[in-house]
């Protein structure tokens, strides 16, 4: 097996610190340098590392897409989660689910590590400890280096949204959770009495980019703390996989949706649009992108020599919320004409959004996911992407 890394502006960053050892097991990396400023490691299967493994840390929506995904492939499967309600319902569904806490975790777990050939981590930072994993540096560390795993990939996000509402009535302080808090508890006072003036910072690794198109080679400058964790994490885990010899990519998600994670569900359900969907209706550009083409990049990815890399998975159609869930309601309105009747989500959220101001505007270009991945989108816009949701929908009621 051949593994290949492209030299680059990753190698500018300070590596974690971790005290070098050969692997243990049968795959010494042989780094080998081309004139084409190439760089490779070849490493060596035992035959014990020829069926495909996968870990995932995190099951959340997209792991469990991609589980099954893979499971219908052939792929022996498993997957974390934190709380045994989760896990009882995704063993009902017939995934390997193990309870793991990634702030402390357990030797046990940890060592089942050593089995998997494929581990791909979709777990959030934390504030204040930033990943959760990655606290945990040399325990990983020692787990990787003795263990099978020849892919890694961590999944991270083009936009983070981060709000700070003020009430220029009762609070006259910067509170991230008032306006929730006050929304459940005192809506009607609110409705009557309060003045609210908001600003929505929804920012990602980028930062700022006053609407411009940005590549993965678009210097990132984060502006909020949680998307400056996410950009210490991804340098974190391709650090690590490179000090163990291990293949590695980082993906920065669009807005994900998929089948039951939509605007076709959400007007379906005719429930209220949560607090984060609001505040994304005024956005000129939010990128997306649905689930079944982030599975299909994950396994490009696993095919291609390539290592050390990130990729913004995004479709080709970045789009206002507004203008998404307004041909979801027209998709909704044409095949059950009787299901919306009074409101449209554009509605309910405009009170809020007239007081919004909105930061941080990008489009994010995927043409390194299409040209180093060779990835065909299935899906190439929300219209598309749609259309196949509420196909596959036959009775909502």
């Amino acid at each position: 097996m051949e593994i290949c890394q492209l030299s680059g502006h990753f190698f500018s960053v300070i590596p974690l610190q971790f005290n070098h050892r050969l692997r243990k097991s049968a795959r010494t990396p042989k780094f080998l340098t081309y004139a084409n400023g190439v760089s490779c490691y070849q490493t060596e299967k035992t035959g014990q590392d020829s069926q495909n493994r996968m870990l995932i840390l995190g099951m959340g929506f997209v792991g469990q897409f991609f589980a099954e995904k893979l499971r219908n492939e052939g792929w022996i499967v498993s997957g974390t989660c934190t709380s045994m309600k989760k896990r009882n319902v995704l063993q009902e569904r017939g995934l390997d689910v193990l309870l793991f806490d990634a702030n402390q975790p357990e030797m046990g777990t940890m060592n089942t590590l050593k089995s998997y050939t494929h581990l791909l981590v979709s777990i959030p930072p934390i504030m204040g400890i930033g990943d959760p994993m990655l606290q945990h540096g040399e325990l990983l560390r020692s787990t990787m280096i003795d263990g099978n795993l020849q892919w890694l990939c961590y999944l991270s996000s083009t936009s983070i949204p981060f709000i700070i509402f003020i009430s220029a009535v009762l609070l006259n302080i910067a509170c991230i959770n008032a306006f929730e808090y006050l929304q459940v508890i005192y809506i009607s006072l609110i409705k009557t009495y309060l003045a609210w003036k908001s600003t929505v910072i929804l920012t990602g690794v980028y930062g700022d980019c006053g609407g411009a198109c940005v590549d993965e080679d678009f210097l990132a400058s984060p502006t909020n703390e949680m998307a400056k964790l996410r950009l210490v994490a991804e340098q974190g885990w391709l650090n690590l996989a490179h000090d163990v010899g291990i293949k590695a990519h980082v993906f920065r998600l669009g807005g994900i949706y998929g089948p039951g994670r939509s605007a076709v569900d959400t007007i379906i359900k005719q429930g209220p649009l949560s607090e984060s969907q609001k505040r994304r209706v005024a956005k000129q550009f939010t990128s997306r992108v649905h689930v079944a083409d982030i599975c299909q990049a994950l396994k490009a990815s696993i095919r291609i020599q390539l290592s050390r890399r990130i990729y913004n998975i995004v479709d080709d159609d970045p789009a206002s919320r507004k203008e998404v869930f307004a041909y979801a309601l027209d998709l909704v309105e044409k095949k059950w004409p009787s299901l919306v009747k009074e409101i449209t989500s554009h509605e309910r959220a405009e009170p809020f959004v007239q007081k919004t101001t909105l930061k941080g505007e990008k489009r994010v270009s995927n043409a390194r996911m299409k040209k180093e991945l060779a990835v065909q989108l299935l899906y190439p816009s929300y219209k598309s992407g749609l259309q196949s949701i509420i196909d596959q929908i036959e009775n909502p009621f």
